[in-house]
């Protein structure tokens, strides 16, 4: 008989939990702004050593003659790209306080002021809500789904998404060229809302999964809709 151990199984605990909660924001009208924001594929995320306080960090933007990122603890940092008579090149920095109009911010951290004004640590509880939910569907499309991550809090992941909403909202009213969130017509937006409506109906009642995978099977019709599956 073998003796060699089996590999370690993922753990269902987060794939559940986003399931969770990706229902939850549908139920609360927020289908739109799910299809809206960018995927997670459009990020750039990066995993950290075993010693390390959290097992990934997103790259959040750009500030001065630093990289800035984001980590689901909580914790906001730079990490400078260049040497220069000030700083060495990797000299990691602290960021306490708002960095303000001068950090160029990815989407969608980039479209509410409030989202803005909580990247510092500690991140305010709506941009830390949203950094966990990006990092945990990096876990589990990457196959990482036994990472030690905190799950979003539904209340403060809400509140995130109704800002993100409110933006794109009023990116609506300006000029095009004036315009910095993606948005799409109205017919286009209800027909894709309905869809992601029905979506949701087809996860409730699903208690159970055996593959942490299993959750994001349905991801690929979300995909041709540009969801935050995709």
């Amino acid at each position: 008989m073998s003796n060699t151990p089996e590999p370690s199984r993922a753990s269902p605990r987060i794939p559940l939990d986003l399931e969770c909660l990706y229902t939850g924001l549908i139920d609360c009208n927020l289908a739109s702004t799910l299809r809206l924001i960018p995927s997670f594929e459009a990020l750039t995320f990066h995993a950290r050593p075993g010693n390390s306080p959290t097992p990934v960090k997103l790259l959040i933007g750009r500030y001065g003659d630093s990289d800035v990122y984001a980590c689901p603890d909580g914790s906001v940092h730079r990490v400078v790209v260049r040497d220069s008579a000030l700083r060495k090149k990797g000299t990691v920095l602290g960021v306490d306080r708002p960095m303000g109009d001068s950090c160029a911010l990815v989407p969608p951290f980039s479209w509410g002021r409030a989202l803005k004004e909580g990247l510092v640590s500690p991140m305010g509880a709506e941009v830390t809500a949203l950094v966990q939910l990006y990092c945990g569907l990096w876990a589990v499309e990457n196959g990482k789904a036994d990472l030690d991550l905190p799950v979003p809090r539904y209340g403060d992941l809400v509140r995130a998404f109704e800002t993100l909403q409110k933006a794109i909202e009023t990116d609506k009213m300006l000029q095009p060229s004036m315009r910095s969130v993606q948005v799409v017509e109205d017919e286009e937006e209800a027909g894709a809302g309905a869809e992601a409506e029905a979506e949701a109906e087809e996860i409730e009642g699903k208690a159970e999964r055996e593959e942490y995978g299993e959750c994001f099977q349905k991801s690929s019709r979300m995909r041709s809709q540009g969801g935050w599956l995709a």
